[in-house]
């Protein structure tokens, strides 16, 4: 409580909040809601009839530019926050394990694709997407008409690149830099070639001053 009798309170970026009066307090509740809108989170706090929707949509931008109301957003998101968010540690084995991901073990020893549940966890990393078609096979009927019958189905699995992922996982590494990155459309080999120059860069500055 300050000088004035004012209640404040830290938000959890260091901001000194007043407390806010009721309706305010409803608006950064409703603006933490799934697919919440400015405007729509100022009609449940406040009494809009009569009201035009620019004038909604200008006073609730107001509130918006008042550190008060979002510092108490960002207060009320910390939760949800805190319990998504992701180590760089975490993150960069993320990646280790992508790019250990072995295509070779997506089949059984005769070839057949192994059950994406059954996928290791660096193979399945690697899995971007999949699409099931039905197949069909064309069977003549009695009255001679043909018929398509389903017969099964395919799947179809996107894997993601292997190199773009060994390329972020290298610049995550800090093993090259900007400047010597090679573009998605390269070959091993010019990695490689760029993972070359980056070490005789390191290596002819050796013994200078």
């Amino acid at each position: 409580m300050d000088a004035n009798g004012v209640s404040k309170h830290s938000s959890p970026r260091g901001h000194e909040v007043q407390r806010l009066t009721a309706k305010r307090e409803r608006f950064c509740q409703e603006m933490v809601k799934p697919k919440a809108n400015q405007s729509k989170a100022y009609r449940a706090a406040f009494n809009t009839h009569g009201m035009k929707a620019k004038t909604i949509h200008n006073e609730a931008s107001k509130l918006m530019n008042n550190p008060d109301i979002t510092a108490r957003i960002s207060e009320l998101m910390q939760p949800s926050i805190e319990r998504v968010r992701m180590t760089r540690e975490e993150w960069l084995l993320k990646f280790e394990k992508m790019v250990q991901g072995d295509v070779r073990k997506m089949f059984d020893a005769f070839g057949n694709p192994i059950e994406l549940p059954k996928l290791g966890e660096n193979e399945a990393l690697i899995v971007e997407g999949f699409e099931f078609c039905e197949d069909y096979t064309k069977v003549k009927k009695a009255d001679g008409q043909t018929d398509a019958v389903p017969t099964g189905y395919t799947m179809k699995v996107k894997l993601a690149s292997k190199l773009k992922a060994m390329l972020e996982f290298g610049k995550a590494m800090g093993w090259y830099a900007g400047t010597t990155a090679v573009g998605l459309g390269a070959t091993l080999e010019d990695w490689c070639w760029g993972r070359w120059n980056v070490m005789s860069d390191c290596g002819s500055d050796t013994g200078k001053d």
